[in-house]
């Protein structure tokens, strides 16, 4: 399997998905209404943003590994974030240790008797008082810091899941999701941040599928550009496609093939200069 970086389409599979699923549902119950205080992002949303379809030229999103959760300024506020450390822990989700054996507040892992994923939270860097990369809180709590995660409050829909728990329990619960133009702004600038192939395909799959067309993921990033991370997330994402020798149709094809693919990178690129273009 390839490095975490560059892990490609098929080192993906519908039961790392599921169980990431399944991890996102069995939370919910776990943490009750404090569940409002989170936001899906990352590798989660676009499945949850574009259900499976029978058409002819569908392509069911590949998924995702781990799951990502944004916290609200709230949790700061009021102090929930003890609060919520204390039902994970209670449930038997534990701090995560990273290759060299250190704890890494700001990653939870599943209770041992379930299948292994790892949970993320991050915080939107604006809501911290001072830069730092990883926020402690508790002494077993924390987040990672991102640039342009108060988007994903401003751009967030309420999706209903229903499935099964970790411990294999029907459960139906409403969970909040990161928007298609916050998805957009936080993927263009994961993109210009790190060289992980997945984050182009993630962005090139919303754009494919996602609604009616375009125009729906334009009509959700508008409103954003008032804030500067979101006008600079599109500027990125403009030079990122600047052309089909651009980094990111590059990556998308590498990601979905392994090698150069003219006819996606093509698709990928037409597909980014007209979402622009309904941007100016």
């Amino acid at each position: 399997m390839a490095d975490d970086r560059n892990r490609a389409f098929d080192d993906y599979s519908p039961d790392d998905h599921e169980r990431v699923r399944q991890t996102c549902l069995h939370l919910a119950t776990v943490l009750g209404a404090l569940i409002d205080e989170l936001t899906i992002v990352g590798g989660l949303v676009p499945s949850l943003l574009v259900p499976d379809r029978a058409e002819v030229g569908f392509e069911p999103h590949r998924g995702t590994m781990d799951l990502d959760l944004g916290l609200s300024v709230a949790v700061l506020a009021d102090d929930l974030y003890a609060t919520i450390a204390e039902q994970l822990r209670a449930a038997g989700f534990a701090v995560d240790v990273n290759e060299k054996g250190n704890t890494t507040f700001y990653r939870w892992r599943t209770p041992p008797d379930t299948p292994k994923v790892t949970v993320d939270f991050l915080i939107a860097e604006e809501a911290l008082t001072r830069l730092q990369r990883v926020a402690k809180f508790d002494d077993d709590f924390g987040a990672v810091a991102t640039r342009g995660l108060q988007l994903a409050w401003r751009d967030r829909r309420k999706v209903t899941l229903d499935g099964y728990t970790l411990h294999g329990m029907r459960a139906i619960r409403d969970v909040w999701i990161c928007g298609p133009g916050a998805f957009v702004t936080l993927k263009s600038r994961a993109m210009q941040g790190r060289e992980k192939f997945k984050d182009a395909y993630d962005l090139y799959y919303l754009l494919k599928y996602y609604g009616t067309g375009l125009s729906d993921i334009a009509a959700a990033i508008i409103p954003l550009l008032d804030d500067p991370d979101a006008r600079e997330a599109i500027q990125w994402l403009a030079r990122n496609f600047a052309d089909a020798d651009c980094l990111g149709p590059r990556r998308i094809s590498l990601f979905r093939y392994g090698h150069e693919d003219a006819d996606l990178e093509a698709d990928a690129l037409g597909l980014v200069q007209a979402l622009l273009r309904l941007l100016e």
